[in-house]
């Protein structure tokens, strides 16, 4: 507290000072002439300051939408179990929202006086975590109103807005030289509150391993780090392009596999384990590393069985009702009751088949004389399609040259499987596979494995021979089929 006052303190004493100056040299412009600018100049960057640190009433817009103690008894029962086990008040609403977080915060009021609580909980962690990470998480949270700090919140949040816009006023109008004591204080005042914050998160920590146990809570940070750095991809790849053609997919059933699928699967337990042995933490970080927030929590103890069953997901009813809200509020301008439900099963033939075939349509002179025997046995020869691809784009860079090569045959193979009978299988975040019978080819894969070396030339062609493939065109002989940009060409 003693910060807020020492920065409300600086800036009403430097303006007072500046106004004061500016006031006594317009009181001696008689005297002293041409003193009539610098005085207008000193009265207005104090009129500036003060006008900068005024608070401002932010107007609470919902994080997404509220979730009904009727509709959803399950997971009300939950939250009220760690409200009452943290000695905490419930929060007086529920939003579900669309980021990889949950977080507790206060609404109403000035300053957080007369505030009420409010809860926020991610659609991704519910896809993809347990009901006992869930509770730990929950715990942590509710271990911020147990600390009170959600109730210094809004003064440590307004002091931070106020600073930033005393700098960047006195930025934008020329008084740079003034920004100097705001600058160095802001930096103190971030460091310490910061500094501060890290403290909060061990102590949340401590409460929700206490409440819940050190294991959940344990798995539910892990877990948090490896949807984060998965969830946009997701949204990107999966169900950007699939809202872009006229279709909403299953979010959470979506995300849970998308994590779940091998390729990202592995990525991200590569990245969690680099990312738990990291130990570095910035100054201006608001919370601890991984790994220190693991290690304060001791040793582990014996998993309880059964302690992590059951999806988090589970505790919402009618998950498709409540997803199509959710979506809405995400695309906000086209009504998503106006999107065609469609299951992950189907989202291959459905959103990727006809937009591979219009890419391949585009570039069909690009594929010309092109079999699946001929495609790209070096990086050079592959990066020489990727320029014919970009024939009017030339100052794109390598990887983008390569990714749109890999792109265009993977599609291409994929179009000329299908058109010959194999089948498709799409799943989020997995390789794209054709199968007929026995025989199983992830195109994609082909293409990037053949130009990288590690796919030997000879067996591609021993295997375009047992199945017959080799001299199949890869140019498409149908027209464009109307699309969607932007969706998927190779595994997540």
């Amino acid at each position: 507290m003693s910060l807020m006052i020492g920065f409300y303190g600086l800036a009403i004493v430097i303006a007072g000072s500046l106004v004061v100056a500016g006031v006594l040299l317009l009181t001696q412009e008689r005297r002293v002439p041409g003193n009539a600018h610098l005085a207008l100049f000193l009265v207005g960057s104090g009129v500036s300051i003060l006008w900068a640190i005024l608070p401002r009433f932010d107007r609470f817009v919902a994080p997404g939408p509220e979730l009904a103690r009727a509709d959803h008894p399950r997971l009300f029962q939950r939250i009220e179990k760690i409200a009452l086990a943290t000695g905490q008040e419930m929060p007086e609403s529920v939003y579900l929202v669309p980021d990889v977080n949950a977080w507790v915060s206060r609404r109403g009021g000035f300053m957080g006086f007369g505030s009420r609580p409010i809860l926020g909980l991610g659609l991704p962690l519910l896809a993809t975590m347990s009901t006992a990470e869930v509770e730990a998480v929950l715990a942590h949270e509710f271990g911020h109103f147990h600390g009170g700090e959600t109730k210094l919140g809004p003064w440590i949040h307004k002091t931070r807005a106020a600073i930033g816009r005393t700098i960047a006023m006195l930025q934008q109008r020329r008084r740079s030289y003034l920004r100097l004591p705001f600058v160095l204080y802001g930096n103190l005042f971030l460091r310490l509150t910061h500094a501060v914050s890290r403290r909060q998160e061990y102590a949340a920590d401590a409460l929700a391993a206490k409440m819940v146990g050190a294991r959940p809570l344990a798995s539910g940070l892990r877990r948090i780090q490896a949807v984060a750095m998965a969830y946009d991809a997701f949204l990107q790849q999966e169900i950007g392009p699939a809202v872009a053609a006229g279709y909403r997919l299953p979010m959470a059933e979506g995300f849970f596999r998308f994590v779940g699928a091998a390729p990202v699967a592995a990525s991200l337990e590569r990245a969690v384990e680099a990312r738990s042995r990291e130990s570095t933490a910035s100054a201006y970080d608001t919370h601890p590393p991984l790994r220190d927030r693991l290690a304060a929590l001791g040793p582990l103890p014996d998993e309880v069985p059964g302690e992590q069953s059951g999806r988090a997901i589970e505790l919402i009813e009618r998950v498709a009702d409540v997803e199509e809200r959710l979506l809405g509020w995400m695309i906000r301008g086209k009504p998503a009751a106006n999107l065609r439900p469609l299951a992950w099963e189907a989202a291959g033939a459905t959103v990727w088949v006809p937009s591979w075939r219009r890419f391949c349509a585009e570039n069909a002179a690009v594929l010309r004389e092109r079999t699946p025997e001929t495609l790209p046995t070096t990086r050079a020869d592959l990066l020489a399609v990727g320029h014919e691809i970009a024939r009017s784009q030339p100052a794109r860079d390598e990887a983008t040259f390569l990714r749109e090569a890999n792109g265009l045959l993977g599609s291409a193979l994929v179009l000329a499987l299908l058109d010959s009978g194999w089948s498709l299988t799409a799943d989020p975040g997995a390789e794209v596979e054709v199968t007929k019978g026995d025989a199983r080819i992830r195109p994609f894969t082909v293409v990037t494995e053949l130009a990288a070396g590690r796919l030997a030339k000879a067996e591609w062609l021993d295997a375009c021979s047992r199945t017959g493939i080799g001299s199949l065109p890869l140019e498409p002989a149908a027209p464009p089929i109307a699309s969607v940009d932007g969706a998927r060409s190779s595994a997540g």
